[in-house]
């Protein structure tokens, strides 16, 4: 299943950032597809929804560990790892939406050949 979310936090800023849309899967996690490297949606019972970076997995495959991309965001040495089944998605696609990218793209969409 493909989900649209919108970014709030700056945890995983320069490369996700506050406002922008994120093209989740659920397939991949559903089958067991969970790679290191990835960046994944997890649900948090102290922070809700969060966008993490997978850093790893426990010798089992049933917990995985996380970190964000700013050095004072949340990640597994702070709250532990989670449990693979706490995965609910994998990000296919960061689409921005800073000002100067989409002012760039209308820019680019009106003018004539």
């Amino acid at each position: 299943m493909l989900k649209i979310v919108k970014v709030s936090g700056d945890s995983m800023s320069p490369g996700i950032n506050p406002g922008d849309l994120l093209l989740i899967s659920t397939l991949p996690v559903m089958l067991g597809w969970l790679r290191i490297g990835w960046d994944m949606v997890f649900h948090s019972a102290d922070y809700g929804l969060l966008v993490k970076k997978i850093i790893g997995f426990s010798p089992d495959k049933k917990r995985v560990f996380f970190k964000g991309s700013r050095p004072s965001s949340l990640s597994s040495d702070e709250m532990g790892p989670i449990n693979v089944k706490d995965v609910a998605a994998v990000v296919l696609l960061i689409i921005p939406q800073n000002k100067s990218f989409s002012s760039e793209m209308a820019e680019k969409s009106c003018k004539k050949e």
